[in-house]
Parts: structure tokens; C-alpha cells; sequence
């Protein structure tokens, strides 16, 4: 059938691109809706970014209100604060600067010509603009990596499907810096498939702007640029042909990659000490009275307070707050209050940790000891291998580590791996050729409905359900962070 599709001219890859614009629209209008029929949960202790009231007189304003308003939740505050005010607060300083940046070039440059709308409408609105259209050239991005790992279209358009509907598809069209983060983490990831670890160095230094684990992105330029250099200097363990520079040559690039993608990072930490931390005192009149008020009235640290991190012989101020503000750190969410969002996570640290270990399990295995693959449940190419090791760990490192609930959005928007685990059960049967030999899908069929698993209708059941209550959950300002 994707023969006869591709021969009348029908695209797959341009039907995937439609996927991922039509399911933007979709969740809006869900968003919208759910917030229109559902009264808004109150919670007290989370961030309301000061003045950004969309409840004005205009009827333009009342309109961005009712449509986005649902969007604009939790975390999202923070970033609209930034883009609009800039780091006023010590609580601001974990939410790194590129996102509320393009956020705020974009708004400002479309203020100047539009007067009809007040700022804050137009932050919100260009917010999501970009979240959309960041989302939809990632898709193409996903669809393009996942040719390129199973050689199939069908299992890409699949993949891409799954992307739109997933279990963190609230985050990736609210004012969140995860579609961008994708983005720029999908395109590097290809870059570095293809050989060109320049091009991909660049969108992971890009990804490290965006968000603060785009620092282990490190570890494919490290893959990759190693495994093309095996591949064209070793045979049979052996190195051959390989003068000692080719050696020092790729160890010095990967080092020199390795500092380039964590130096923005470091940039911003700098930056936000020279906020908090400067030897001469800011004076409390530069900041404006909304923000100054909103300080006081709860408890936040402005700039001339000097966090006590200040003072510490090493510290780094990413850490430093989000340890005061959120409890990070090892262990610390291990209690039992924390256990709903244990259980809210527990669907994606399943999958990952599940399939994922399986996965690396079989490759070791077959690799270095010649064992049949055939008890594996997961069955993708080897090239797979390094972003299930990076999805393994990092889902790894979420669990002990960070706050629990935010590792569902932390891996759907970091690897395509879980989204290449659902297209490869829901695309077709598993049926081993002899030893050590699996399906290669290079003659899946687009539509095959008779050999979907029940694990692959399972794991569809959870994207779906996911992606539905978190947006009915959020645009009514529960806790789904």
C-alpha cells in the first residue's frame, strides 16, 4: 500500500508534516474548551507572573484570554515573567534564557507595528506561535531520523503520529521551552547520524540554551564521531590504517564539542551571578512596582537580597535553587506525599526502563556473545542502541534526582526513542528469520491492522489517555507539571 501511494504521488513525510499542524490546532481548541467548562483549580503556592492580567476592556485581549488562558499554567508564568520583565526573581534563574528570548524579540518587533493588543496578549500569543512551529519542523526532523534508522517510511509516519500525540502534548504547544528544545535536540541527533558532528555541536549548544539537560547531548557527538572512526579504522578489534593523529585529532574535536555545548550553560550561570551577586548594590527603584510588590507580598528573592549562594566558595546557582525552591537532589523526593506523582510518572519510567534495558540487553548479548535475539520483546536496528542508552539514563537520573512528575515531559522531549518503541509495536509483528536475525522493516506496509499487538494497543491506550487528561488537567491549573 506505500508503494502504491508513493507511485500516485502521495507523501508520506508531507502527511505527517499535516499530522503535526492539524494536532497543534486541535489541542488549542481542546485547551479553550476544557477551560471553558471546567472551573480552575486554585493553588497556593505556585508562580503567578505579575502583571500579566489578560482580563482587559479590549475585545482582542478578551479573546487571546478565553482561547489561550488555559495554556498559560505553572511553569509557563515563569517564562512569560522572564520575557517580559527579564530575571527579576531568584526562582526565575532555573528557566534558561532562549526560549523567553525569541519569545520577547518577536513580541517586541510585533508590538511596534500593532497597537490594538496589549503586551502581555501578544507575549502569550507569539509564545505558542513559536511552540507550534517549532513542533511541526520538529516532526519533520523525527520523521527524517526515523528513515534514517529503520530505512522505512511507514515506521517514520508512525513515529511522527505518536510525537503528536504525546503523553506530554500539553507542554510542547503551552508557553514551555520543550518544543524548541526538541527542535534543536532532534536536529542535532540527525547531524550527528549523518556524520556531521560541526552542524550537530551547534543545534546541541543551541538545545543547552534552551534547557539545562541538553548537556548530556554531549554523549551522541561522543557516539557517533567514535563509532565512524571504528568503522573506518578498525577491523576485527584491530586498528588499521589509523595514524596516531586521526586519534588525538577525534578526541580533541569531541573535547572541544564537550566545551562547546556546555559553555552556554556556564554563560548563563555567570550571567546569573552577575545579576544576584554583584559587588556593588542595585538599587531597589530600578525595578518596576508590580514586581517589587509581588516580591514582598511573597517572600521572593529580588537581586539586592544576595542569595545565600552568593557567599559559598563553589556553587552552582542552577542547583543552588532548585534544591531551595523544588527540593532537588537525590532522594529527596522519596516520600510519601510524593507518591501521586510517583504513580503519574510510572507509565514512562516503565516504558523506558522496561524496553529500553530489554533492548541494550539484547544487543550486549548478541554482540559480544553470539546469542540469539529472539527472547528480546523490543526489536529496532542497532542503530537505535545510542538513544536508548541516553533515554535509559536519563530516565534513570530523573527518577532518584529530580521532581519525579516532570519526568514524563523531561523524555518525550529529549529522544525519539519512546516514540520508536510504540511505532515498532503498533506497526507490526515480530517474526525472527533465524539467529540473530530480525525484521529490518524494510517491507512494512502503512496500514497493517491485523498484526497489532496487544502491547502496541496498550502503549497507543497511554499516549492518547496522556495526552487528553494532561491537557484537560493543565488548562484548569491542576497540578500537571
Amino acid at each position: 500500500m506505500s508503494k502504491w501511494f508513493r507511485s500516485v504521488g502521495w507523501s508520506l513525510r508531507a502527511e505527517a508534516r499535516k499530522y503535526a499542524l492539524a494536532s497543534r490546532f486541535f489541542f488549542l481548541a481542546l485547551s479553550a474548551l476544557f477551560n471553558l467548562l471546567f472551573p480552575d483549580h486554585h493553588s497556593r503556592d505556585a508562580f503567578q507572573a505579575p502583571g500579566f492580567n489578560l482580563t482587559t476592556d479590549s475585545v482582542l485581549d478578551n479573546c487571546v484570554r478565553t482561547g489561550f488562558g488555559g495554556l498559560l499554567r505553572w511553569d509557563a508564568h515563569h517564562f512569560m515573567h522572564i520575557a517580559q520583565y527579564g530575571y527579576s526573581y531568584e526562582n526565575n534563574t532555573p528557566f534558561l534564557p532562549m526560549f523567553p528570548a525569541v519569545v520577547r524579540f518577536l513580541s517586541t518587533t510585533l508590538c511596534a507595528v500593532l497597537h490594538v493588543i496589549e503586551y502581555p496578549a501578544i507575549l502569550l500569543c507569539v509564545a505558542i506561535a513559536v511552540n507550534i512551529f517549532c513542533f511541526v519542523k520538529a516532526s519533520d526532523v523525527l520523521y527524517e531520523l526515523s528513515c534514517k534508522i529503520s530505512g522505512n517510511e511507514a515506521f517514520a509516519f508512525k513515529s511522527v503520529v505518536f510525537f503528536c500525540v504525546s503523553p506530554a502534548s500539553v507542554f510542547f504547544i503551552a508557553p514551555y521551552s520543550e518544543s524548541m528544545y526538541t527542535l534543536a535536540t532532534f536536529s542535532g541527533m540527525l547531524c550527528c547520524l549523518n556524520n556531521h558532528f560541526g552542524k550537530g555541536t551547534f543545534w546541541f549548544a543551541l538545545s543547552t540554551l534552551v534547557r539545562s539537560n541538553g548537556i548530556t547531548n554531549i554523549w551522541f557527538v561522543f557516539y557517533f564521531s567514535m563509532s565512524h572512526f571504528f568503522h573506518k579504522f578498525v577491523h576485527k578489534g584491530v586498528i588499521i590504517r589509523a595514524p596516531i593523529w586521526s586519534l588525538y585529532n577525534i578526541l580533541w574535536s569531541n573535547g572541544l564539542a564537550a566545551l562547546l555545548i556546555l559553555s552556554p550553560f556556564v554563560a548563563f550561570q555567570l550571567y546569573v551571578y552577575d545579576i544576584f551577586c554583584p559587588e556593588i548594590k542595585i538599587d531597589k527603584d530600578s525595578y518596576p512596582s508590580i514586581v517589587m510588590d509581588y516580591a514582598l507580598e511573597n517572600n521572593l528573592t529580588l537581586s539586592f537580597n544576595k542569595p545565600d549562594w552568593c557567599n559559598a566558595k563553589f556553587s552552582i546557582p542552577y542547583f543552588s535553587v532548585q534544591k531551595k525552591y523544588w527540593h532537588v537532589g537525590f532522594l529527596n523526593y522519596f516520600v510519601l506525599k510524593q507518591i501521586p506523582n510517583f504513580l503519574l510518572a510510572l507509565p514512562m519510567i516503565s516504558l523506558v526502563l522496561y524496553y529500553g534495558i530489554g533492548f541494550l540487553r539484547s544487543i550486549l548479548l548478541y554482540k559480544f556473545y553470539g546469542l540469539s535475539r529472539w527472547k528480546i520483546s523490543l526489536i529496532l536496528p542497532d542503530l537505535a542502541l545510542p538513544f536508548c542508552a541516553h533515554a535509559v539514563i536519563l530516565t534513570v537520573y530523573a527518577l532518584f534526582n529530580i521532581n519525579v512528575q516532570v519526568t514524563t515531559r523531561l523524555i518525550a522531549s529529549s529522544n525519539p526513542f519512546i516514540y520508536w518503541i510504540a511505532s515498532a509495536y503498533f506497526v507490526y509483528e515480530t517474526k525472527l528469520r533465524g539467529k540473530g536475525q530480525y525484521n529490518s522493516f524494510i517491507n512494512l506496509d502503512l496500514f497493517p491492522l491485523t498484526s497489532i499487538r496487544k502491547s502496541g494497543n496498550l502503549i497507543g491506550s497511554y499516549f492518547i489517555l496522556y495526552a487528553f487528561i494532561g491537557i484537560l488537567a493543565f488548562s484548569n491549573n491542576f497540578p500537571w507539571t
